[in-house]
């Protein structure tokens, strides 16, 4: 599917409608069939670009002939394709020492209105876990993948489908065209999904503190058994193996911090759903040329658009559709319709 938002725009038989449809003769970087333009094309999402002139002067307009029900949109800039480009040719598979050859080749592109709850909560901090400039009790908010939340059970594909830093976006009310693919929205418990996370990072804490123990007591030993013979393969690889989970874990638990935005050791007292809200996102389909394995890449348009330094692709969220059956199949069932 190509991505071209400048829409050809055909009038039908009654005065009052109008017939849309995406122009598939137009190329970013070529001449647009429809406004005949030079300059290379910009991405407009579809719910936000702006009439083509010949609707104007017709005084028609988009939502005239859709169908579907207002909803929350983020507002985003506008991308170029040139950007939309890098994300993905930096994220295709590659192989060689000198010169990397690309592996992977892209099937198709759609964009999609990922639907998000936003998640309100009130939580508390007890105990000797209060530090003296800490108020005992606060609140705060996250938003979480509506479309996939019912078809994951792991801790930490749950954890890939909050995304807080989102909640910062402006909002605008939209309907969308009779082609936009819409993210469906399923039925999520949101107050077992934070206890189950909450319950995960007391599990990752404890073993932290056991990982920290046991390599400060082997490290004691090599030092002890280093004045008298040389350090063991055996103790290297496990020092290792104790370094890389205690590593790990530590990433874990920091993206649980910043993912719910909880302090240390607090508990949940209330959960609340908010509204609803959809951020553009594209989902490009590859496919390994060698060994025919197919994957998603889903770049997203919020982070595309803030620059921020690690590009615009979803790694999370780009993994979870790949591998997890429930979650392929249900992004599949949404942009085949």
């Amino acid at each position: 599917m190509q991505l071209a938002w400048y829409c050809r725009i055909t009038l039908a038989k009654r005065p009052d409608s109008v017939a849309i449809r995406r122009d598939r003769t137009c190329e970013y970087l070529s001449k647009c069939g429809t406004c005949r333009g030079t300059t290379p094309h910009v991405y407009h999402p579809p719910m936000q670009r702006k009439m083509h002139p010949s609707a104007k002067a017709s005084g028609l307009s988009f939502a005239r002939s859709c169908k579907k029900s207002m909803i929350k949109v983020a507002q985003i800039p506008e991308i170029e394709r040139n950007a939309i480009e890098k994300t993905i040719n930096r994220n295709l598979a590659r192989e060689g020492l000198l010169r990397r050859r690309v592996q992977e080749v892209v099937r198709s592109e759609t964009m999609i209105w990922m639907p998000y709850y936003e998640i309100n909560y009130a939580f508390t901090v007890e105990g000797r876990e209060l530090r003296i400039d800490q108020e005992p009790t606060g609140s705060g908010k996250t938003a979480l993948n509506a479309m996939f939340g019912p078809c994951v059970e792991e801790e930490s594909d749950i954890l890939s489908l909050f995304r807080p830093d989102i909640l910062d976006v402006d909002l605008r009310d939209n309907i969308p065209r009779s082609n936009d693919v819409v993210g469906s929205i399923g039925e999520v418990n949101s107050q077992l999904l934070l206890d189950k996370l909450i319950a995960y990072r007391a599990e990752i804490g404890i073993e932290l503190q056991e990982i920290g123990f046991e390599l400060r007591k082997l490290h004691r030993r090599m030092q002890t058994m280093s004045l008298f013979l040389p350090t063991s393969k055996a103790t290297r690889v496990r020092e290792d193996e104790l370094t890389q989970r205690l590593a790990q874990l530590s990433g874990v638990k920091f993206s649980l911090r910043m993912r719910l935005g909880l302090p240390e050791n607090a508990t949940i007292t209330q959960v609340s759903d908010g509204d609803v809200f959809y951020c553009p996102q594209l989902v490009v389909s590859v496919e390994h040329q060698q060994t025919g394995m197919d994957r998603f890449l889903i770049v997203d348009f919020v982070r595309l658009g803030r620059k921020m330094k690690g590009g615009g692709l979803d790694d999370a969220l780009s993994r979870l559709c790949s591998v997890d059956d429930a979650c392929r199949a249900t992004l599949e069932a949404a942009i085949n319709k």
